[in-house]
Formats: C-alpha cells, sequence, structure tokens
C-alpha cells in the first residue's frame, strides 16, 4: 500500500512538473505570435494556415483568408429557402445564358440564342440582364457566320445563393470569370465586366508563366454599387480604415466592392460647379447664336465629364481587379509575405488601358521629385514593411509619390530584360518554405540578388530607367 501511494505521489508531481512545462510553452508561443502579429510578420499569417492556426482563429473568432466559408455545399446541406434560390438562379441563368455568337457581315458580333431559322434567316433573340430583351429577325444577306458560344452556362453554387441573399433586391449577372452583384442597370454594368474581362485575358497572357493555381478563376465576385452611398454604408462596415477609397479588394470575402463615379460626391460637386458657371454665362447671353454656341460647350463639357468618370471607375476596377487577380490566381501569397511596393506597385501597373501603358500622372509625380531631389529611396521603398502599406511614407512622401515610385520600380522589372528574373522573386517570396530568409534578410538585398546584381547597381539602373521614361 505504501509503495502504491508513493508512486501515486511521483506520478502527481510529474504531471505538475509536466503542467507547468506545457503552461511555460504556450506562454512563450503565445508571446512569440503576439510579436510576429505586432511586427506584421509573415510567420504569423503563415502559421494561421497551419491546423493549430486555424482552430486558435476560430476559437478566438479570429477573421482570416483561411476561414472562409467553401465556394458550395452538397444540395442536402442547403435550407430550404437556399434550395429555392438556387433553382431560381439557374434556371434564370440558363434562360439569358448566350448559347449562339452571330456575326454579321459589317463585323459586329451578337450574343444571345437562336429561336428558329430557314432559308430566308433566322429569329435571334438577345438578352440585357434578367429583363430586357431584343427580339430581332435577321436576313441571310446580312449574317456572316453562326456559331455555339464555347463558354456553358455556369453553375449556380451555394456561394452565388449567399451572395444573392446579402441584398435580395440586387441583380446576380453572371459572366465567364465574374459574378456581379448590383443595383446598377445593365448598360453600366456591362461595360465595366467587359473592362473586367479584358483585364483578366490581358494579366493571364501577361503574369501566366508565374500563376499558380490556375483552377480559381471562375466565379470572382464582384459586388458593384450604382452610388457612393451604398458603397460607403459597405466599405464602413467592412474596410473603414479605406474612408478615402473608390474600391477595394476585401480578402476575407474575397471580392472586390466598388461603386460607379460617376455619382461620387466630388464628380457631382464638379458637374453643380460647371453648371453654375454656365448658368451664368447664359444668363449674359443675349444673341441666339452666343446662346447656342453655350448651350454646344456645355454639352461637351458634360461628355467630358461623363467620359472623365469612366475613366476613373476603369482605373479603379483594373487596380482592384488586379489585386483580386493576384491573390486568386496565387501570384501573390496569402499569407502576406509580400512588401507594399510589391503589391501596390503590381496593382498600379495594371491599372494603366494596356498593362505598363506610361502614366502621366505618375510621370509628373516622379519628374517633380526629381527635381526637388526629393527621391524615395530604392532600400526604403523595398525594406518598408508596414501594414499601411505605401501610405507608411507620409508625411515625407505623399502617398501617390510613394505609388508612383512603386510602379516605376515594378515598370523597371517588368521589362523584357528582367522580367523572368522577376517571377523567380515573386515566387521565391511566396514560398513559405523562404520565411525565415525573409525575416532574416534584407529584401532589398534579397531583390537585388535574384535579379543578379547588388542594391547599389539595381538602385541605379531603376533611376535610370525612370529618366528614360
Amino acid at each position: 500500500m505504501r509503495w502504491v501511494k508513493k508512486r501515486m505521489g511521483l506520478c502527481w508531481r510529474l504531471f505538475r512538473y509536466v503542467r507547468w512545462a506545457v503552461l511555460v510553452c504556450l506562454c512563450v508561443a503565445s508571446g512569440i505570435l503576439v510579436e510576429w502579429s505586432r511586427n506584421y510578420d509573415p510567420r504569423f499569417f503563415h502559421f494561421l494556415g497551419t491546423p493549430p492556426g486555424r482552430l486558435l482563429s476560430r476559437v478566438m473568432n479570429w477573421p482570416t483568408v483561411h476561414n472562409l466559408p467553401p465556394t458550395d455545399k452538397a444540395y442536402a446541406a442547403l435550407t430550404e429557402q437556399e434550395r429555392l434560390l438556387k433553382r431560381q438562379l439557374q434556371e434564370e441563368l440558363d434562360r439569358v445564358w448566350p448559347s449562339h455568337e452571330v456575326r454579321l457581315v459589317g463585323g459586329e458580333v451578337l450574343r444571345g440564342k437562336v429561336e428558329s431559322r430557314d432559308e430566308q434567316g433566322l429569329w435571334f433573340t438577345e438578352y440585357f440582364g434578367a429583363t430586357g430583351t431584343a427580339e430581332m429577325f435577321l436576313p441571310s444577306s446580312s449574317v456572316r457566320a453562326i456559331r455555339l458560344s464555347e463558354e456553358q452556362v455556369p453553375s449556380v453554387t451555394w456561394r452565388d445563393v449567399s451572395f444573392q441573399n446579402e441584398y435580395p433586391e440586387f441583380e446576380l449577372v453572371h459572366r465567364k470569370h465574374y459574378t456581379v452583384l448590383t443595383d446598377a442597370s445593365y448598360y453600366e454594368i456591362s461595360s465595366s465586366v467587359d473592362e473586367l474581362e479584358r483585364l483578366h485575358r490581358e494579366f493571364i497572357e501577361v503574369f501566366g508563366p508565374a500563376i499558380r493555381y490556375w483552377e480559381r478563376g471562375r466565379s470572382m465576385q464582384v459586388l458593384f454599387f450604382s452610388d457612393e452611398q451604398g458603397y460607403r454604408d459597405y466599405q464602413g462596415a467592412f474596410a473603414p480604415t479605406l474612408e478615402d477609397s473608390a474600391g477595394f479588394y476585401a480578402p476575407l470575402q474575397d471580392r472586390m466592392v466598388v461603386f460607379n463615379q460617376f455619382h461620387s460626391a466630388r464628380s457631382e460637386h464638379v458637374r453643380s460647379q460647371v453648371n453654375e458657371q454656365f448658368q451664368e454665362m447664359l444668363s449674359g447671353a443675349y444673341r441666339s447664336a452666343d446662346r447656342d454656341r453655350i448651350l454646344a460647350a456645355r454639352e461637351r463639357t458634360a461628355d467630358r465629364l461623363r467620359e472623365y468618370a469612366k475613366d476613373e471607375t476603369y482605373a479603379t476596377l483594373r487596380h482592384e481587379g488586379s489585386h483580386h487577380l493576384s491573390y486568386t490566381y496565387g501570384l501573390l501569397s496569402s499569407h502576406h509575405a509580400e512588401n507594399g511596393w510589391l503589391v501596390e506597385g503590381l496593382a498600379v501597373y495594371c491599372e494603366t488601358e494596356q498593362f505598363g501603358d506610361l502614366s502621366s500622372a505618375h510621370l509628373t509625380s516622379l519628374n517633380r521629385m526629381m527635381g526637388e531631389e526629393r527621391w524615395l529611396g530604392f532600400r526604403k521603398l523595398v525594406n518598408s514593411r508596414d501594414p499601411k502599406m505605401l501610405q507608411a511614407f507620409e508625411p515625407e512622401f505623399h502617398p501617390h509619390e510613394a505609388y508612383s515610385a512603386a510602379w516605376s520600380l515594378v515598370h523597371y522589372l517588368m521589362t523584357p530584360q528582367n522580367r523572368s528574373r522577376f517571377f523567380d522573386y515573386m515566387r521565391f517570396v511566396r514560398d513559405p518554405e523562404n520565411l525565415n530568409v525573409l525575416v532574416t534578410e534584407e529584401r532589398a538585398a534579397l531583390l537585388a540578388r535574384q535579379m543578379g546584381t547588388t542594391p547599389e547597381a539595381l538602385s541605379l539602373d531603376w533611376k535610370q530607367h525612370v529618366r528614360s521614361l
């Protein structure tokens, strides 16, 4: 009996030692995680993707990209309301999805459904959203070619159903790679989604060699508001630090959120000022010819303002859309291993009409910085790791100046002689196996080594490239 008590006491002491050892280990691990989180260390975000990290983030209710809901669920796992909505959305999509492409003699291509056909011609229906249709008869003499559409009707997923449930009054619009939820008119949204599809084609063509996840490029979600107020309400709830933004990519919801900038407060203020000026001019014009000239000038100015708002909206779509594509296709890591210059520099590089086009606004900014001998140095730009990204250089450098510098560096690295090495650098940074290198080695030195040179030489080459622009 004494022997049993002795063994029991020994086991109890051993248990206490083990318990204290476990508590000490947990405290040390917690301290490391807190320190990593405070320093925006990529090892923290990588840990959140591991099984223990996923469990911890669920227990602590931390929103992370690793706890996103699934893309789809089994039909049996849906609620009755979700099943009904899924069937309704699929039936509507089947009804309006183009089954044919008709190329006319003049070169125009119509996408819709061929309802019937005979020797004289064909009856064709073109769909404009869920409610708009155009039925027409096309004589055989006007038709050059007819072919079946290569794009299969998408399958409505549980994620689509959840998206629609967020804004039941909005329309869900499917395209080849995008699913758009919007309160805008079909014509307003159609050109914007066309621009996104064009961005997608160019992104695949240019960055294809560096893409990791080819299978992900389907049903990418876009929440498109027709006016600024709806956007501001959403942005205030999910991205409160982006109060000055015109759009953003939300990783935790895995969607892009934008609005039509023609209806922005800034655009409406400009239009109001312009109208007041023209009204004042009209009040002082007494001859009919003078009034006609003023009215014509007002129309031309209104057209230019509409075109400017459209260009601004497209630039936002392309900038935020490139963020969306970069994370969707795995060009960038899910554990925030990239520094701000790379994340934002790539997006600015993509926002022009064609990737790599020169931006007069950024060139003006760079020229002014050089003229004032106030250049954002290579090491300072590349080494900066701050959650505020390129806004971290304030007040010494305005965010637009930092964006210009990042754009020019990416522009240099994307030149034909540098591109393959630059892609190698991006592959190295996003690989979790290289995390210890990323947190111990200077990023500027790492980039230079990947490019086969030194930081000093790379800095000079970059600056020379900017002068050549």
